[in-house]
C-alpha cells in the first residue's frame, strides 16, 4: 500500500589543555569543553538527523541526511578539537527527475546509521533508501512513496566505498525505515559470539489496518565482513512499534527499547533483552508502565558495573501538555528496578540522547522546549545505580532538532545538533565536553 503526501589523525588532542584545566570542576558532572563548532553550514540545503561514529584512533565520523543530495559525511578528529573542512564526501546520493516539470521514480536515501569498525579505520553506514513516484508541473508536485528498504555499505574515511551496497532487509513486506546498529561486545574464544558481530535494527510499518507478523521493530546479525549470521528476526510483538534504541551488555548479549501502543492506543516505551544470536532472553516488557502519560523516544545505556541499563524517554502527560525526561533502570531477563526518576526542571524536556561514559558513567542530553521552539540542550551525569553526579549542565542554547551524542575511546563526548549557523541558517552545530 503506497504512502501519498503532496507538497588518520594524531592521537595527541587539541583539547587534552582544557582537560587539565577542568579537571578539578568537572566534579560537577558533564563539563564543555571549548566553544560549539559549525560543523556544516546548511546553506543551500537543509542539514537533519546527524549520527556520530568514533573509530579505535580517536577519529569521529558524523553522516547527515542532505535534504537535496542523499547522506553525506564529515571528519571529527579528537586531535583537532574540531571539525576536518577538507572531509566531507557525499557517501549515497539522491535520484531525481532529470528533467522538471516531469514524472518518474526518484530515490531519496536519507536516516543514516554509523557503525566504526573496531580494528580497521573504515565504518559501515546504514540507512533508508525510499522510492517515490514523482510528479511535478508549474504549479503542482505529488510525491506517492513506493517501497522503503534498509541499505548498507562499508567505507573507509576518505568516504570511498569499500564493497557493494546490500540490502539489510531480506523481506520485501511493508515499508522498512530508521535503522540503527550495534557493536555486539564479543571477547576472543566465547562461543557463538564472534569478535566484529554487530546487529542492525530497524522498524517495518505495512500501513494495514492490522499489524501483520512482518510488522514491528526486525532485527538481522552480521559478522565483521557484513556477512548475516541470522535470518530477519522480529524483536517486539506484531504492532506499530518504531523509534527503537539499542544497548550492548557482555557476552554479546544487546537490548532493544522502542515505543508502540498500550491497551490505550497510547505511546509506551517498550523493551526486550537478547542473546548474540538475536534469541530472546525473555518476552517484551513496559519499562515503566507506572510512570503513565505519552511515553516517547527513548535513549538507552547498559552498565557493565551492575549489569543494569538504564532507560531514558519523554513522558507527557496529556492534561497539562507538559513534558520531562524520565529514567528507569531495568535489568536482565527483563524488569524494572526501583522507580522512575525525573531529570530536568523544564519548561518542556524531549528527546534524550544517552552513551556510556569511559567511567561507567551515564552521560544524558535533552532538548528544553519552550514551545513552539527549541531553546536549549541540557545534559547530567548518572552512576550505575542511577544518582546524579553533580549539578546539570546547559550545553548550548537555541538548537533545533536533531540531537545525537557518542563518546571516544578515551572517554571524551561529542554531541552534534541541528542548530543555526551565521546568518541565521540552519546547518550543523557541535561540541565537545567531558564528565567529571
Amino acid at each position: 500500500m503506497p504512502l501519498r503526501f503532496a507538497y588518520s589523525m594524531s592521537r595527541t588532542h587539541a583539547l587534552a589543555p582544557l582537560l587539565f584545566l577542568c579537571a578539578w570542576p568537572c566534579v560537577a558532572g558533564i563539563t564543555p569543553m571549548g566553544a560549539e563548532f559549525t560543523l556544516k553550514d546548511g546553506q543551500a540545503n537543509n542539514e537533519h538527523n546527524p549520527a556520530i561514529a568514533f573509530t579505535s584512533a580517536g577519529v569521529g565520523v558524523v553522516a547527515w541526511t542532505d535534504s537535496r543530495d542523499g547522506v553525506r559525511m564529515k571528519l571529527v578528529p579528537v586531535s583537532l578539537g574540531g571539525v576536518d573542512p577538507d572531509s566531507e564526501r557525499l557517501l549515497v546520493e539522491n535520484v531525481h527527475l532529470p528533467v522538471i516539470p516531469g514524472h518518474g521514480t526518484e530515490i531519496l536515501n536519507k536516516d543514516p546509521a554509523l557503525l566504526a569498525d573496531p580494528e580497521d579505520a573504515a565504518f559501515w553506514l546504514f540507512w533508508t533508501e525510499e522510492r517515490q513516484d514523482v510528479t511535478i508541473d508549474f504549479f503542482s508536485e505529488v510525491r506517492v512513496v513506493l517501497d522503503r528498504e534498509i541499505r548498507g555499505r562499508r567505507f573507509d574515511l576518505d568516504g570511498q566505498p569499500l564493497g557493494e551496497t546490500m540490502r539489510v532487509n531480506n523481506n520485501p513486506d511493508g515499508f522498512q525505515s530508521r535503522p540503527q546498529a550495534l557493536a555486539l561486545h564479543c571477547d576472543a574464544g566465547e562461543t557463538g559470539c564472534a569478535p566484529g558481530s554487530y546487529v542492525v535494527v530497524w522498524e517495518n510499518d505495512d500501513l494495514a489496518p492490522q499489524s501483520k507478523p512482518s510488522e514491528g521493530i526486525i532485527a538481522r546479525v552480521y559478522d565483521r565482513s557484513g556477512a548475516p549470521l541470522s535470518v530477519q528476526l522480529r524483536l517486539s510483538m506484531p504492532s506499530p512499534a518504531q523509534a527503537v534504541a539499542l544497548a550492548a551488555g557482555s557476552g554479546g548479549r544487546f537490548l532493544a527499547v522502542w515505543e508502540a501502543p498500550d491497551k490505550q492506543a497510547r505511546p509506551q516505551i517498550n523493551a526486550r533483552f537478547f542473546a548474540n544470536t538475536g534469541a530472546a532472553l525473555g518476552k517484551p516488557f513496559a519499562v515503566a508502565a507506572g510512570a503513565g502519560g505519552v511515553q516517547r523516544r527513548a535513549a538507552v545505556v547498559w552498565n557493565p558495573f551492575n549489569d543494569q541499563a538504564q532507560v531514558f524517554f519523554d513522558r507527557t502527560m496529556p492534561g497539562t501538555g507538559r513534558s520531562r525526561i524520565f529514567m528507569q533502570r531495568i535489568a536482565p531477563p527483563g524488569g524494572a528496578v526501583g522507580e522512575p526518576q525525573v531529570l530536568g526542571a523544564g519548561p518542556n524536556d524531549l528527546q534524550a540522547v544517552a552513551v556510556l561514559s569511559g567511567r561507567s558513567t551515564s552521560a544524558v542530553l535533552w532538548t528544553v522546549w519552550k514551545q513552539p521552539y527549541p531553546v536549549a540542550i541540557d545534559g547530567c551525569e548518572l552512576d550505575a545505580h542511577g544518582a546524579r553526579l553533580g549539578a546539570g549542565t546547559r550545553i548550548a542554547t537555541y538548537p533545533r532538532f536533531s540531537l545525537d551524542l557518542a563518546a571516544t575511546p578515551d572517554g571524551l563526548l561529542l554531541a552534534v545538533w541541528e542548530g543555526y549557523v551565521f546568518g541565521g541558517r540552519q546547518g550543523l552545530i557541535g561540541r565537545w565536553m567531558a564528565t567529571r
